[in-house]
């Protein structure tokens, strides 16, 4: 299973056997080498909230897990 396919089991609920029913507020991050168009719309479409390139900065991806936990 790649993270595509576990964002859309995620945000489907399937994950959760209809036991936890937040799950579509879960902030999921991809962290990818590629951030061409392609890679972006199949990020959106399966359902994660940003893409973060692999040579982001640690502090890019602190400041984004902090704003997702102050939501």
């Amino acid at each position: 299973m790649n993270g595509f396919e576990a964002a859309e089991i995620i945000r489907s609920g399937k994950a959760f056997k209809g036991k936890f029913k937040k799950h579509k507020d879960i902030p999921m991050i991809a962290l990818m080498a590629n951030s061409d168009r392609e890679t972006i719309d199949r990020v959106k479409a399966s359902g994660m909230n940003r893409l973060l390139d692999k040579s982001s900065s640690k502090k890019v991806l602190l400041d984004l897990i902090d704003n997702f936990l102050r939501k």
